[in-house]
């Protein structure tokens, strides 16, 4: 800085801030301090007097964290955008290949390398050297071995510069100890964490919990953790780069095994917290954003044997699998901790643990219930029995109210629609024993929807008790299910209330005004959508002869005799909704 502004060493006595004052002072100028990272504090104190004695001085400061000075701005400088890096990365491998043209065959993979470069400029021109040699597919192919293959020097650069490992080595010697820990630790996170996942998976070994988010703001500052805000908070994340970078670092440690463990362990417990979360307002909302940790828990809870907490996982994810409509991720998941626990030695510590038995019933009946629901199934019904004797031995109430329940729902049209009935009739004797009222409002709208047969004017009754009940609970998609319900009811009364008028027309010679037609065709092809073709015409032949008032009074829910016999479809199927083929369309389809 003295040689900058024209200040030669010892040609005057002081300190060095006052002969810094003396130069600025008066003047307007832009002084520029280039990668001051590794001397932060020392670029702070020389900058605070100048600053402090000249208004007009501006001082412009490259470095991997702020100075601290009051009346700093801060601009973080962020990776390149897509299209950017593409045509950084489409430069520099023209100039290291004369040949190279970058075209239609070759764009998704050149945008993939740079993606997974995180869009850094010097990660990405060290990578387009490589285009001669490789070719950009065979670069891409091997970037999970990046410091490897970006190890060729660079000339004429400072050595931190030279190569990719020298890019990340430079900002981590500036660490101390505890934040090494910290960012080494955060690697083993997928797209991200929350801070309570930091603080429980980072803390450990001389790092204490409640000093994790000072730790964990200090990498923020330094711009090793991106931070974004989200609705329920902010979460940090590493760059793919770094991320493999501190996975390495973690190994070296001898930290990797038991960091992943603690992962896991975290991930198992948030996902068994929000478990019961999903039968209530805040369906869904817990996990969506954790779905890669929460897979990656899964997966190293399966491979390292640790089968009943990959049973407890999975059964706490379940209901949010069928909720989302992801019925092919659950069957997976299910079925590999189901194997992973018949794998066990026969000496495994929970062998004959009645809690684990438990665990694995129920991962159990979810695994033949989603496999019944997504049509892949062998020998369902066979199965569900199975699983149903095993439950009988079983001292679970809860179990045994729930698993009924669910396979004779999943189950709809692949068995006895009697036996389908009867479970359902089961749990919901014992759910209302037990108190549950989740449990009750989902037998009574499996109930309503046809399950265990029953005429409309009962399948409605049950619907608006359980639309009751969910509306308590404030559990969306059971209030979804319930007005379906409803809905279809009030289409049958609509349909025997247009059969009942076109009779009556008939009968007094008089024609349909012609005002009246298109609400009348609108509410004919709304009833006949809802009901499926064969509903309607039965609902519909049956309001002939049927008096008005009597009808009337099924709309206003005062319903009388005869009304069973509208929109009635077979036990065990529900007659509000129906394929372009007429057939009923199975009942637990997620909203």
């Amino acid at each position: 800085m003295l040689a900058v502004l024209g200040i030669r060493e010892g040609a005057s006595t002081g300190p060095v801030a006052e002969r810094l004052v003396g130069a600025v002072r008066g003047k307007r100028l832009l002084l520029v301090l280039d990668n001051c990272e590794h001397l932060v504090e020392a670029a702070a104190e020389v900058t605070a007097a100048p600053l402090a004695a000249a208004p007009d001085l501006r001082v412009l400061v490259t470095s991997q964290e702020s100075l601290g000075l009051t009346g700093e701005t801060l601009w973080p400088v962020p990776p390149l955008e897509p299209a950017g890096a593409v045509e950084l990365f489409t430069a520099r491998a023209s100039a290291a290949d004369p040949g190279f043209v970058l075209d239609a065959d070759d764009t998704a993979a050149v945008a993939e390398i740079c993606r997974r470069l995180d869009g850094i400029p010097l990660a990405v021109e060290l990578a387009a050297t490589r285009v001669r040699a490789l070719g950009v597919r065979e670069l891409s192919a091997r970037l999970d071995d990046r410091f490897r293959l970006l190890a060729t020097g660079r000339r004429g650069v400072p050595p931190r510069q030279q190569t990719l490992r020298a890019v990340i080595d430079w900002s981590w010697e500036l660490l101390p100890a505890a934040e090494r820990a910290v960012l080494r630790r955060l690697a083993v996170h997928a797209d991200g964490c929350t801070l309570e996942a930091a603080e429980t998976v980072c803390a450990g070994d001389g790092v204490h919990r409640d000093e994790v988010l000072d730790l964990l703001a200090r990498l923020v500052d330094r711009s090793l953790v991106a931070v974004a805000r989200t609705p329920s908070g902010p979460r940090y994340r590493l760059l793919e780069t770094v991320a493999a970078y501190c996975l390495e670092r973690l190994r070296e440690a001898g930290e990797l095994t038991a960091v992943r463990r603690n992962h896991h362990r975290h991930y198992t417990e948030l996902a068994e917290r929000a478990a019961p979360l999903l039968y209530g307002p805040d369906q869904r909302a817990w996990l969506d954003q954790e779905t890669a940790n929460l897979r990656d828990a899964l997966d190293g809870s399966v491979r390292g044997g640790a089968a009943d907490r990959a049973l407890r996982l999975v059964n706490a994810l379940a209901w949010y699998w069928f909720l989302r409509g992801r019925l092919a991720e659950a069957g997976r998941s299910l079925t590999a901790a189901l194997a992973a626990y018949g794998a066990r030695p026969e000496a495994a510590p929970d062998a004959g643990d009645p809690a684990a038995e438990g665990h694995r019933l129920r991962a159990a009946a979810w695994q033949v219930g989603m496999a019944s629901l997504a049509g892949d199934d062998v020998d369902p019904v066979e199965q569900a029995t199975a699983v149903l004797r095993q439950y009988g031995t079983h001292d679970d109430p809860a179990g045994r109210a729930w698993a009924p329940w669910f396979l004779g729902v999943a189950q709809v049209g692949l068995g006895d629609p009697a036996v389908a009935g009867e479970r359902v009739a089961h749990s919901l004797a014992a759910f209302r024993a037990l108190g549950d009222s989740w449990g009750t409002a989902a037998a009574l709208s499996s109930r309503a929807q046809g399950i265990g047969g029953g005429d409309l004017r009962s399948r409605l009754r049950d619907a608006e008790e359980s639309a009751a009940h969910f509306r308590e609970l404030g559990d969306r998609w059971g209030q979804l299910q319930a007005a379906d319900v409803l809905a279809a009811g009030r289409c049958a009364v609509a349909a025997r209330l247009l059969g009942c008028a076109a009779e009556a027309r008939a009968a007094a010679g008089a024609p349909q005004p012609a005002a009246e037609r298109g609400d009348v065709a609108r509410s004919t092809a709304t009833a006949r959508r809802s009901l499926g073709a064969a509903a309607f015409e039965a609902a519909y032949a049956s309001g002939a002869g049927v008096t008005p008032e009597v009808l009337v009074k099924e709309a206003m829910g005062d319903a009388g005799e005869g009304q069973e016999k509208a929109g009635q479809g077979r036990p065990g199927e529900k007659t509000g909704r129906r394929g372009e083929d007429g057939r009923p369309v199975r009942t637990t389809a997620s909203p």
